[in-house]
């Protein structure tokens, strides 16, 4: 019996290795991160021949004015952005209780209040367009109107990308993606060639939209067509107002952290300066958009487990496992080679500063890092941690608009808010793993 005793209690945690080892490599997550990861390569290579054509079709003054531009497009996209993370919560919750009418209804409403949304963002920066020209120095008002008739396809997009993630269509919103920014690119150059600079690269932007737009939306219809179980009352969405909000709150943190030192550094600085950190930021930031397609892939997967009951564990170390991989390969290869990919991407008028090249791989690290805990978060409901990154953000922009006697301070301070909240995003998924699981209901885990 002692015997016995001791062989279950040595074979006990080896069972529990090896269920945990069948889960972690179980064909799923493994899949649909490839699947994804192989169509978001293609996206991040025509993404990069967008910025290396605009780089040489463009002058230094011209190049940086669309960054900026861009960067306010995806900063006055926050509403879009920060919804991304909650249109895939809410739609994949919807998915996995096969409610497709429900969500076929919520990702219309949805819609047009964000394209309205939209319309007023735009409205309002043709308004402020002479002003944010200024403020910015942008060479004319043109690139500010540009933005703002890409608002609304642009955000009109990210909902409808957000529900393809949702709905585990992964390879069909790679495809999609793809289509997006061969569009973006074909059409950006096109009208730079037509002679209308930095404006012109910034139009591509609503062209690659309303491709995804008009491509999600008849992929969605079918899916959601095709999920419908048995009769019941749909009426609301399984996740309530206030957390909604909640989300809302984390992915705007995140966007915000994304975006905002490119804006400081166009405001404070000169054309040649703010173009050689917008590069630098740029080579950085590839490590983000490289890992993001695993966070995007995490978030539905942890809605369907924690809602079955099962651990998040598997989900967590397949993302994590695969987020190292990526940013070793990237990162080593860029701290290695410094100079020889500086010179692929941008022409001989750029200049390299290898110290903040070494603060942005430690910035987009930690950013790639960030974005996956707090989506493995609010994939298990786990939604306290809003109040945290909003302040956190906060404080950056407070310190960046108090400090910023260079350009690198701009990138030390972000680097140190990604810091903070990477580590609180760790301690808050620690306390979420060693919860006991059990069966949940979707949209109620604890906040």
């Amino acid at each position: 019996m002692k015997a016995s005793s001791v062989d279950a209690g040595r074979s006990a945690p080896t069972g529990r290795l090896s269920a945990l080892a069948a889960s972690v490599f179980r064909p799923g997550i493994l899949r649909d991160n490839l699947v994804l990861f192989g169509l978001s390569m293609v996206v991040n290579v025509l993404g990069f021949a967008f910025q290396f054509v605009m780089a040489r079709l463009l002058t230094p003054g011209a190049w940086a004015e669309m960054i900026a531009a861009i960067s306010l497009l995806a900063l006055l996209s926050v509403p879009g952005a920060a919804l991304n993370s909650l249109v895939i919560k809410v739609s994949g919750d919807l998915f996995v209780q096969d409610r497709g009418h429900q969500l076929w209804r919520w990702l219309t409403r949805t819609t047009a209040r964000v394209g309205v949304v939209g319309l007023a963002i735009a409205v309002a920066l043709g308004l402020l367009s002479g002003w944010i020209s200024d403020l910015l120095q942008f060479d004319g008002i043109a690139s500010i109107l540009v933005v703002g008739s890409a608002i609304v396809l642009s955000l009109v997009a990210i909902v409808v990308k957000g529900s393809l993630a949702g709905t585990s269509s992964f390879f069909f919103l790679g495809i999609i993606s793809v289509a997006e920014t061969a569009s973006r690119l074909g059409a950006g150059a096109g009208m730079v060639l037509l002679g209308w600079a930095a404006a012109g690269a910034v139009a591509g932007s609503s062209v690659g939209a309303a491709v995804a737009v008009i491509g999600g939306a008849v992929i969605l219809f079918r899916v959601t067509r095709r999920t419908h179980g048995p009769e019941r009352v749909e009426t609301q969405p399984v996740i309530g107002g206030r957390d909604q909000l909640r989300v809302v709150g984390i992915a705007f943190a995140l966007a915000i952290v994304l975006n905002a030192d490119i804006l400081f550094v166009k405001a404070y600085f000169d054309d040649i300066q703010a173009a050689n950190y917008s590069a630098v930021a740029l080579i950085g930031r590839t490590l983000f958009f490289a890992t993001s397609p695993v966070s995007i892939v995490l978030l539905p997967h942890v809605i369907r487990r924690y809602s079955s009951g099962y651990s998040i564990v598997p989900s967590l170390l397949v993302s994590v496992g695969l987020i190292g991989a990526i940013v070793t390969v990237v990162a080593l290869t860029v701290l290695i080679f410094p100079t020889y990919v500086f010179a692929i991407a941008f022409p001989d008028q750029y200049d390299l500063n290898t110290t903040l090249l070494s603060i942005y791989i430690v910035a987009g690290t930690l950013l790639s890092l960030s974005y996956a805990l707090a989506h493995l978060n609010i994939g298990a409901g786990n939604l306290r941690l809003w109040s945290f990154m909003l302040v956190a953000v906060v404080a950056m922009l407070i310190t960046m608009f108090s400090w910023h006697e260079s350009v690198q301070d701009l990138a030390t301070i972000l680097t140190i808010t990604l810091a903070a909240t990477t580590v609180y995003l760790a301690v808050e998924t620690y306390l979420l793993v060693r919860r006991p699981v059990s069966g949940r209901t979707v949209g109620t885990a604890s906040k």
